[in-house]
């Protein structure tokens, strides 16, 4: 997905684990809005995404600086990426993945 002088994602080993970085002039200043520059982890079970979610929720529900994107499922075919966009304090949001393989 990277491109040149656009979007840069620096993988660390696996493609779960990642750095996503656009490119913009002048250069990032993480602006408010998600998802918008993030880095993303991963978790290896539906059941701890739904939990961590959740989590989050409640966790904004008695602090307003937390930022959540809704939770998504992007359809690619052999896999569903389950993701939310989350943002606390820090200037970059954290992007969790759990990773659906289907069967052929």
């Amino acid at each position: 997905m990277t491109v040149d002088r656009k979007r840069l994602i620096f993988s660390l080993f696996s493609y779960d684990r990642f750095v996503f970085l656009i490119a913009d002039d002048p250069p990032m200043a993480c602006p408010p809005g998600l998802p918008g520059d993030h880095f993303g982890v991963q978790v290896d079970h539906l059941d701890e995404f739904e939990t961590m979610v959740a989590r989050v929720e409640a966790f904004r529900d008695r602090d307003d600086r937390v930022e959540i994107h809704p939770y998504e499922i992007e359809d690619h075919g052999m896999l569903k990426l389950h993701n939310v966009y989350v943002r606390f304090l820090l200037p970059m949001s954290i992007e969790v993945q759990y990773f659906e393989l289907l069967d052929a």
